[in-house]
């Protein structure tokens, strides 16, 4: 028997956590106006790009939820995939590294 890692791979497709995590940046890019994103300026002299503000949700309950788990997810993206605006490009880029 085989396990789900050789399966899914071979076929194609996506695994559980990638799916969900392919899932959560879809939503939370067609949604953008319900996350709070905004650029960030570091100090390294270049703007990382966007990044979504964490709400401070100190509850397990509440850290479970969309806006929670969305803004984590999106912000430990590449920042190519986090600044990209057309929805072709940014479904083909998830793809590749999840």
């Amino acid at each position: 028997m085989t396990s789900k890692q050789e399966i899914y791979p071979k076929m194609g497709k996506l695994g559980l956590e990638g799916l969900y995590k392919y899932r959560m940046i879809m939503f939370m890019h067609k949604n953008r106006d319900s996350f709070d994103l905004h650029t960030s300026i570091s100090n390294t002299r270049m703007s990382s790009g966007l990044v979504a503000a964490v709400p401070n949700w100190r509850k397990y309950h509440s850290r479970t939820q969309a806006k929670f788990q969305g803004s984590n997810i999106f912000n430990k993206l590449p920042v190519v995939i986090r600044n990209e605006g057309r929805v072709g490009l940014l479904k083909r880029n998830l793809k590749a590294i999840l």
